[in-house]
Order: structure tokens, then C-alpha cells, then sequence
């Protein structure tokens, strides 16, 4: 599996589909979209193809032509810390046997131990709302309707 991100300094948005399989056949994998430009609306950009394989762009009616080619992109091994040394609520030890069950083809497995992670939080939260404590979000504060990460990429290159 991929996963990169890209940043672009242009003001443009992008309405992206990924459309895991069509309900009448198709092909799996597929990715659907345009790039406009913020102040005009208008796309400028129509994008194309697999997002686990190759996407097009084809860009004010010329000839589609390779965006991104995931297979030329290099695989760069994820670095973690070992469970051992992962706190509580970090992802990978929180959900290890979840992932260990469904890598294991064992949804009911998976399922239980996912309940398991569901009730505790459920727990917790009912706890802290009769002794009347208020969670604080280490990662996360609220903007409106929307969750936003603290540290995004773009402000931690920024500092590099």
C-alpha cells in the first residue's frame, strides 16, 4: 500500500470521487474529479484512472497525459515505535487486534475486539460527564462543524 501527499501552492480546489466499485460492474479502484480555479469556478482540469495504479489528468481538452503514476512513486517503509513504547491511545497498539483479526480474514475477531475499544471509550466518556471533567483534544480543535489536526504538514515543513 501508498500513501503519499502532495502539496500545491497554486489556488486551485479539487472535487475528487474515489469510487471503490461501481454497483453495475466496473472496474475497482477508480478515481474521478477536476481541478478549478478558487476565484473563477471553472475547471481546468478533468482527472482520470485507478488511484492505486495511474491517474490522468487531461487539462482543458488536450490529451489525457499521466498525473501521478503510483508505481514510479517509491515505497518508503512507515516508521513506528515499537507497542511497547505507544501510548494508550495510539493508533497502531489501540487497534492491534483489530487489524490482527481482520488481517487474519477473522471478522468476528475483529468485530469483539472492536467493541471492546468502542465500550471503553464509551465508558470513559460517561465517567468524565458525571464527575463533570472536560476531555481535552491533544491532536485535534474544532473550527465550526470540522475537526483540524494541530501539527499539519504544511506548518511542519515550514518549520524544516
Amino acid at each position: 500500500k501508498q500513501w503519499y501527499q502532495r502539496r500545491v501552492a497554486i489556488t486551485a480546489g479539487a472535487d475528487i470521487e474515489f469510487i471503490c466499485k461501481s454497483f453495475y460492474g466496473g472496474s475497482k479502484h477508480q478515481i474521478s474529479g477536476s481541478i478549478s480555479h478558487v476565484a473563477q469556478g471553472k475547471p481546468f482540469c478533468k482527472l482520470s484512472g485507478e488511484w492505486n495504479n495511474v491517474m490522468y489528468a487531461e487539462f482543458d481538452g488536450r490529451k489525457k497525459e499521466v498525473f501521478v503514476d503510483t508505481h514510479a512513486i517509491p515505497i518508503i517503509k512507515k516508521q513506528c515505535l515499537p507497542i511497547s513504547r505507544q501510548g494508550e491511545w495510539e493508533s497502531r497498539r489501540l487497534w492491534r487486534h483489530v487489524t490482527k483479526g481482520l488481517y487474519e480474514n477473522d471478522v468476528e475477531v475483529a468485530s469483539e475486539e472492536k467493541f471492546k475499544i468502542e465500550e471503553y471509550q464509551r465508558t470513559l466518556r460517561k465517567e468524565r460527564e458525571l464527575s463533570g471533567e472536560v476531555h481535552l483534544q491533544e491532536l485535534f480543535h474544532k473550527e465550526g462543524d470540522n475537526w483540524v489536526f494541530n501539527a499539519p504538514l504544511s506548518s511542519r515543513k515550514a518549520k524544516l
